[in-house]
């Protein structure tokens, strides 16, 4: 299949899920290109194809205000295969009183969902890989480091969640 055919189709999808009042989750990604002087040379934005449990367990917690739970399926598994649950805080409130452990999970500083920039041991990061994707996927197959060398990719601030 073309992409474009894969793109009218899930446009099709697109309008009937909203015609029936459903959600449906997407997550765009976008990339820029800047030259020395910081002006734009390269710039794209699509809906990513890219789709693996961690993100759909996240995209569900947001919008259903649900804590990331095991008990209930919708854990975060992070890049050493440990499984990050906590019952007691939900993610689409950012921080809580109730469950700091899982606030790292999804927002923080140091551990979470966005990161500073040059920073490639946490937050949203990019990698190579020659295995098919699956959808118990939790980590890059080899990540493409933080700099400005051959190979690299000089990774910009994650903005933290708008909730």
């Amino acid at each position: 299949m073309t992409e474009m055919f894969l793109e009218t189709e899930y446009e099709e999808m697109r309008k009937l899920a909203k015609k029936l009042h459903i959600l449906l989750p997407e997550a765009f990604w976008e990339f820029e290109v800047r030259d020395k002087r910081n002006r734009i040379t390269f710039h794209s934005k699509q809906r990513s194809h890219s789709w693996v449990r961690n993100a759909y367990n996240l995209m569900v917690c947001q919008a259903a205000a649900v804590p990331g739970d095991s008990a209930v399926g919708l854990a975060i598994v992070d890049t050493g295969g440990s499984t990050r649950s906590d019952t007691t805080t939900q993610p689409a409130s950012g921080l809580s009183s109730g469950g700091a452990s899982n606030s790292s999970i999804y927002v923080n500083l140091t551990n979470g969902i966005y990161a500073g920039a040059g920073i490639d041991t946490f937050g949203i990061v990019v990698g190579t890989s020659a295995n098919p994707e699956s959808l118990e996927s939790y980590a890059l197959g080899t990540k493409i480091a933080s700099g400005n060398l051959a190979g690299q990719l000089s990774y910009s601030a994650t903005d933290p969640p708008a909730i």
